[in-house]
């Protein structure tokens, strides 16, 4: 992935590169001058940013930056949304996805399931933010299921929540909760 050096265009992402081969932020009031990248980059040619290969983890607060969690199994209430997972994100752009694992009762049928994730803690958010089965399943293996990627851009610290939402009768259910978020810019 390059970003294209464009001196004249102000819609183009345009980095200072020093003497020294350090690499400045895209600049936001440049001229001609600081358009013009030296060291090899010519304008209209690209400006290559290698990745890490190392199996290094980018820096807090760097794009990049991951942050997970595991909860511990809790005991669920039919139809009723329950947090099974939260976890505190800083300000910061930010794609998340949760993974709940619903361990049941010997004689639990379990008609739906929901999970998803939002910004509150006693229910699910909009279309896009959350998976949804409706099935009727009762054996006592594990089920395991994701919610899809959303984009939560938050302005400030915030906490960010795991729910679900199920159906069942009979017996117990109990659910176990991941998140995944990664900085994203």
């Amino acid at each position: 992935m390059g970003h294209k050096v464009d001196g004249g265009h102000h819609d183009q992402l345009v980095f200072r590169i020093g003497d020294d081969g350090s690499v400045t932020a895209p600049l936001q009031n440049y001229t001609a001058t600081d358009a013009l990248v030296t060291r090899g980059y010519a304008e209209g040619q690209f400006l290559k940013i290698d990745g890490v290969t190392n199996g290094s983890n980018a820096p807090v607060g760097d794009i990049g930056e991951v942050r997970t969690g595991t909860g511990t199994s809790q005991s669920l209430t039919t139809a009723t949304v329950q947090s099974v997972y939260s976890l505190s994100l800083p300000a910061g752009d930010w794609d998340i996805q949760g993974t709940v694992s619903y361990t049941r009762g010997a004689s639990t049928v379990v008609s739906y399931t929901q999970q998803g994730i939002n910004l509150n803690s006693v229910s699910l958010g909009a279309l896009g933010t959350y998976t949804s089965l409706a099935a009727s399943f009762s054996d006592t293996v594990p089920s395991v299921f994701t919610t899809p990627v959303v984009r939560i851009n938050l302005a400030s610290t915030s906490t960010v929540y795991l729910v679900t939402k199920t159906g069942f009768t009979t017996s117990t259910l109990n659910a176990t909760g991941y998140l995944y978020c990664r900085r994203v810019r």
